[in-house]
């Protein structure tokens, strides 16, 4: 009879070190499944980002290239995100700024 060798158990993953983040790479498509409010818009906005637009300097930090690949950094851009939501609305385009919907 022989005998069936067992693998040894994968080691458990580390932890990031204190002050280290972790990495989750998605594609383009997966970022905009995984926020629907984001579909349609997140080409434009890298490529609003390559191009110096300001606005977008954000973006810069979570995407990721190799080679032809384009990956973004959930992490990054849901930080960008969430810090682009304290960003005062711009000012109306009649020559006011916008007060309480009024």
């Amino acid at each position: 009879m022989q005998q069936v060798k067992r693998k040894s158990p994968a080691p458990p993953r580390s932890r990031p070190a204190l002050g280290e983040t972790q990495l989750r790479a998605l594609t383009v498509n997966q970022i905009e499944t995984a926020h629907p409010g984001t579909k349609g818009r997140v080409r434009g906005w890298i490529h609003r980002a390559d191009s110096g637009d300001p606005e977008f300097a954000w973006l810069r930090q979570a995407v990721i290239r190799i080679g032809r690949s384009v990956f973004v950094d959930e992490l990054r851009f849901v930080e960008g995100l969430r810090q682009r939501s304290v960003i005062p609305p711009a000012p109306d385009r009649r020559g006011g700024w916008v007060r309480n919907g009024n």
